[in-house]
């Protein structure tokens, strides 16, 4: 039988889409506050391949993928990303964009969608 092992180490891969560049870039800041500094940013670029988010979001949706340099326990940068943490990204991730959606600058129900992963 097999012995359970701690996935390896990884980049962390965030997805960031608003059809706000502002939500998009507090979006960004989030991330690197709380995560560690942004390794690579990916240009803009248009999210039409489904209509799923169109109802909570609105239409002409803008994506934008960043890769974190994560910090260790120390806050230090080290570039790797443990996968375990990802749910609690991911909880933490929910819980930002239900903080700007509550700030009422934006007519939307759902300005911005940060999807760890």
């Amino acid at each position: 039988m097999a012995e359970p092992k701690a996935p390896p180490l990884t980049l962390q891969l965030v997805a960031v889409f608003s059809r706000y560049p502002a939500a998009i870039e507090w979006g960004r800041e989030r991330i690197a506050e709380n995560w560690g500094d942004l390794a690579l940013v990916s240009p803009c670029f248009d999210h039409s391949e489904t209509s799923y988010y169109s109802r909570e979001m609105g239409e002409e949706l803008q994506k934008q993928f960043v890769i974190i340099q994560s910090n260790d326990a120390c806050g230090r940068g080290n570039g790797f990303y443990e996968p375990a943490k990802l749910a609690e990204h991911k909880l933490q991730s929910n819980q930002w964009e239900l903080a700007l959606a509550k700030s009422s600058n934006y007519p939307d129900h759902r300005p911005v969608n940060i999807d760890p992963g």
